[in-house]
């Protein structure tokens, strides 16, 4: 028997490939740990309509990660269960910095997207989650609910600039990192991908050590180094790589399921 009793996998650059599909071997590897009695839990910075557009995901009726920790979902009724937002001030500074450097930003109130351009990059990203964008031209014209995620999206150059200022800019209350090389993500510190974790590690009886995370990228961290077991994938930045116990074959090369089946 497993000494492992759940499993969280980031989706881009892990579950999915770059076409943005979960393989047949993913899914079959998925299935082969659900019947080892395996709690599979997807772990992304998605919001919860890039999540529940699988319908493979939401087949399995299970909690789900979505905003980098931001917010937990249950897939089998929709029913959120845990929710962590950015405070005003923080959400103001963030979208006047963006505005100042013209970028392209992508915001979440209550599961709903604002964008400040509608444009190739923000219409992508809404695709990608599924959602219409509504624009948004100020921080004042928001609607008066808080944040629970503000992602800019640009040029990797672009992208790897302002994340170099604004993580030494952003208050201590504001996680400040990538997602891809085209993303930069702002989320609440109280959060993260391993504090979730956590939260449903408590909720399920699960202990720290009896969890896989799979993950490539900077926002994937702190679960890698919470859970018993990280696994990087071969794709995954180096300094992911240097946080994991494990790195597997890449998301092209159904790393995921070579992970499950070497552990589980």
């Amino acid at each position: 028997m497993s000494v492992y009793q759940l499993i969280a996998t980031d989706l881009d650059g892990t579950l999915l490939d770059d076409n943005k599909q979960i393989s047949i071997e993913n899914q079959k590897a998925i299935r082969y740990a659900i019947k080892k009695g395996i709690k599979i839990i997807p772990c992304t910075g998605r919001a919860v309509q890039g999540v529940t557009r699988f319908p493979f995901l939401t087949s399995l009726k299970t909690l789900a990660v979505t905003h980098n920790g931001g917010m937990i979902i249950n897939l089998a009724d929709n029913q959120i269960i845990y929710n962590c937002t950015l405070q005003n001030n923080d959400t103001e500074f963030i979208l006047n910095k963006g505005f100042s450097w013209n970028t392209n930003m992508c915001v979440w109130i209550d599961n709903q997207l604002y964008c400040n351009k509608i444009n190739g990059y923000t219409l992508k990203y809404s695709e990608i989650n599924n959602v219409e964008p509504t624009k948004f031209y100020s921080y004042k014209t928001l609607p008066d609910s808080e944040v629970t995620k503000i992602l800019w999206y640009d040029t990797e150059n672009n992208i790897s600039a302002y994340a170099r200022t604004m993580e030494q800019s952003v208050s201590a209350n504001v996680t400040c990192c990538t997602s891809t090389p085209h993303f930069l993500e702002f989320f609440s510190s109280k959060t993260s991908k391993a504090i979730a974790l956590a939260y449903i590690g408590n909720l399920c009886g699960i202990k720290r050590e009896n969890i896989i995370a799979f993950g490539d990228e900077k926002n994937d961290m702190t679960m890698l180094e919470f859970a018993g077991m990280g696994i990087a994938m071969a794709n995954a930045r180096d300094e992911v790589k240097a946080k994991a116990d494990f790195v597997t074959l890449s998301n092209n090369d159904n790393g995921f399921a070579d992970g499950v089946y070497r552990f589980v």
